[in-house]
């Protein structure tokens, strides 16, 4: 027997020779967990100090609690400092949230506004710039991205008079893949670098460190000050341009705000998002030869490139209402919907491709299926980890597929950086959306928690596999659930994860009421559930939410999952042995299909009844409403 099957035997996902045994290992590592509880709470000074000696209040000062300033305050707090979160929307939030924090410093790891003078006079203000030293300008991504620079970086800065251009703390660089997005590069390559540096830059406070002032016009700095990156500098001449140059163009706007490209037939612009090659068409350049799951796929002079997403601009109110049924919700959706739906055009016909996993680089595919000796894979990656109910569906059945394979003990079901490289989403759940520019958003929510739930159940109802989940990206609401269902997680330790749904007004679903007990506890259950905060994979790690964090980049999860998954197969008779017997005795004091009805009650009421909010919550998302200040659940200054 392997090493591994020891463990879960001796301690792990199915391994207890009784539902009384599980129960009583599972309750005494959940009065361990819950010693962490107040861990995932702002401690007072006298508190955190007496724990951490080299403990300080820290303020993040942040435009949005996205993922990097999620990642940010999980590590300081797991440092051992005192934390809390302001938004630099409105001044005077920010004057009144110092005022009452008192910080020791502020650390701004997401900035876009001006920090006043007299602030970073009167306070230690370190601000993240996604850029190498000497780099100034608020589209550094962009410009690294369509000017081909091959290493790029972070550089942690004193606030100044000028923009980006205070002295160095700390900085780091990397290397810049050729196929780098800017949303991808922002969320794997800039995130890690950003942690260390960070976490550098913070503990130099205090010390007889001097931070290094930057003579711009030295020969060394080899950053310089470039304007902020407008459509014109990017736009794409489709008569001229080859395919690599219109991949590098959309990849250099990806995430925000998109490549703007007018559309003459419609008479109409839309963003674009997403692009791929495409190795197999041809056609004229600006043709849209295929459709696919979504995307659209258009010719060059020498190939073709699918664009996935995209974004109607500026459409009419009078233009807008005459589309049916999106009216006037100009949302990041699929480029079929918006150009044929929201535009008006006639699309080409729809082009698929089975489950075998391609080439990569050479085609557009978010789902496919590999098999590599005894073990098989399921990979998936959905742009930004929304899961439309047709995504789910098509998910489901090469989890069917894989379960039909009989030559295979073990599966692993991989998402995020798994089949397009660089980063990505493990999941976020359902699609908002798509539910939101619905005909019927209720219904069309009922139907997408419905599709991601037999998602879940394909993973949970495999009696004849071995299950890993690799969580190869960050995971929200239901797809911070869904991988729970698993019998093994694996995660790469730069995931954020934040298993709670009550920020979007739903109870949620995907069988969480089942699997984040069984794995946390009760009592940690609700506290991640209701509390509301995110946990970053060590942290997930040490609760039992998951059962390995893997250094290094997101392949290297990927690989552990993959090892995993084979020494689990070698041991597959007696696991799944055991596995059949936990199932059992777990369905017979509370059958799976009990948790989905009771999970779906309450969901309906969310849906049909607005039980939650949920409306309104929905519209603030996908419509990316700023709130002025930060919820108090991260802000404890002013709790």
């Amino acid at each position: 027997m392997t090493t591994i099957a020891r463990t879960l035997l001796r301690r792990g996902m199915f391994g207890c020779v009784s539902m009384n045994e599980w129960k009583e290992e599972r309750s005494h590592k959940t009065r361990r967990v819950n010693l962490k509880a107040a861990d995932f709470m702002l401690r007072s000074k006298e508190e955190a100090v007496a724990k951490h000696p080299r403990c300080l209040r820290i303020l993040l000062l942040a435009s949005a609690y996205n993922g990097l300033t999620q990642a940010v305050h999980r590590r300081l707090r797991s440092l051992g400092h005192h934390v809390s979160v302001e938004f630099a929307a409105q001044e005077q939030v920010v004057r009144d949230a110092i005022a009452s924090f008192g910080p020791d410093l502020i650390v701004c790891p997401f900035l876009k506004e001006f920090v006043p003078a007299d602030i970073f006079r009167a306070h230690k203000v370190l601000i993240l710039h996604p850029g190498i030293i000497g780099d100034r300008g608020p589209s550094s991504i962009d410009w690294a991205i369509l000017q081909g620079q091959r290493e790029w970086g972070v550089v942690v800065v004193e606030g100044a008079e000028e923009y980006d251009a205070g002295a160095v703390w700390a900085s780091r660089t990397f290397q810049v893949p050729a196929d780098a997005t800017k949303s991808r590069m922002y969320g794997d390559l800039v995130s890690s670098a950003a942690l260390s540096a960070i976490e550098e830059a913070v503990g130099h406070f205090g010390t007889d460190f001097v931070p290094e002032s930057v003579d711009f016009s030295g020969s060394w700095v080899r950053g310089r000050k470039l304007p902020l990156m407008k459509q014109a500098d990017c736009a794409i001449d489709w008569e001229k341009d080859g395919t690599e140059a219109i991949l590098r163009n959309v990849r250099a706007r990806d995430g925000q705000p998109g490549l703007l490209q007018r559309f003459p037939a419609a008479s109409a612009s839309a963003y674009l998002y997403g692009a791929h090659r495409e190795d197999g068409l041809v056609g004229q350049p600006f043709q849209m030869l295929a459709t696919r799951n979504g995307a659209v796929c258009f010719g060059t002079t020498d190939g073709a490139v699918w664009i996935t997403h995209a974004r109607a601009s500026k459409l009419t109110r009078d233009a807008a209402r005459a589309c049916v049924p999106h009216g006037d919700k100009l949302y990041k959706l699929p480029a079929a919907v918006v150009l044929g739906e929201q535009l008006g055009l006639p699309l080409p016909k729809e082009l698929p491709v089975g489950l075998d996993c391609q080439v990569p680089g050479s085609t557009f595919q978010d789902v496919a299926y590999q098999k590599r000796g005894n073990v098989g894979f399921v990979l998936f990656q959905f742009y930004n980890g929304a899961m439309a109910t047709e995504d789910c569906r098509r998910l489901q059945r090469c989890l069917q597929h894989a379960k039909a394979q009989a030559d295979t003990q073990a599966i692993v079901i991989a998402g995020g950086a798994v089949l397009h490289g660089g980063a990505g989403y493990f999941s976020n759940g359902i699609h908002l959306n798509a539910i939101d520019v619905a005909r019927d958003p209720a219904q069309e929510g009922w139907e997408n928690i419905n599709a991601i739930d037999d998602v879940v159940l394909e993973i949970l109802d495999s009696p004849q596999h071995l299950t890993v989940a690799c969580v190869c990206g960050n995971a929200g609401a239901g797809g911070a659930m869904l991988p729970l269902a698993a019998d093994r997680v694996v995660a790469g330790e730069r995931v954020v994860f934040n298993p709670h749904y009550a920020t979007m007004g739903l109870y949620g679903s995907e069988y969480w009421t089942r699997s984040l007990p069984k794995r946390v506890g009760n009592a940690m259950a609700d506290e991640l559930t209701t509390r509301c905060l995110p946990l970053n994979a060590r942290e997930a790690e040490e609760l039992g939410m998951v059962d390995a964090a893997v250094p290094g980049p997101m392949s290297a999860a990927l690989d552990r999952a993959s090892s995993d998954a084979r020494r689990m197969a070698a041991s597959a008779e007696v696991l799944l042995g055991k596995k059949a017997q936990l199932r059992k005795q777990e369905e017979a004091e509370k059958p799976w299909h009990v948790y989905r009805e009771e999970e779906l009650r309450e969901m309906r009421a969310n849906f049909f009844d607005d039980s939650l909010g949920f409306a309104a919550c929905r519209r603030a998302f996908v419509g990316k409403e700023r709130a002025d200040a930060a919820p108090t659940r991260i802000a404890g200054h002013r709790r």
